[in-house]
């Protein structure tokens, strides 16, 4: 499996990453990105790592985020959204950090 940063990742890798069969993700998917924000494929069908990441941590319960940003996470985060801004400026997309 890519490091996060690092290669786009397959619909197995994904699958792999949540601990989900590929099935579930394909019959489940369009729910999650329209109720939970889950990030769409880009247009070569593969995923961003760095956008399943955001997304992971972003699901974690109000206190563990707020724990996680007090023990310096904060400033990491704002190290990936930087990543995200420069991956969607590139591709010609919108900015998180506007």
């Amino acid at each position: 499996m890519s490091e996060a940063g690092g290669a786009l990742l397959s619909t197995r890798e994904v699958a792999e990453l949540f601990g989900c069969t590929v099935d579930w993700l394909y019959r489940n998917r369009a729910r999650l990105e329209a109720t939970r924000g889950f990030p769409k494929p880009l247009f070569t069908g593969r995923y961003d790592p760095l956008a399943l990441l955001a997304w992971r941590l972003s699901q974690l319960p109000p206190a563990l985020r707020a724990e996680l940003a007090a023990a310096g996470a904060g400033a990491e985060r704002r190290g990936w959204e930087e990543e995200l801004d420069r991956r969607a400026a590139a591709l010609g997309a919108f900015s998180l950090s506007s």
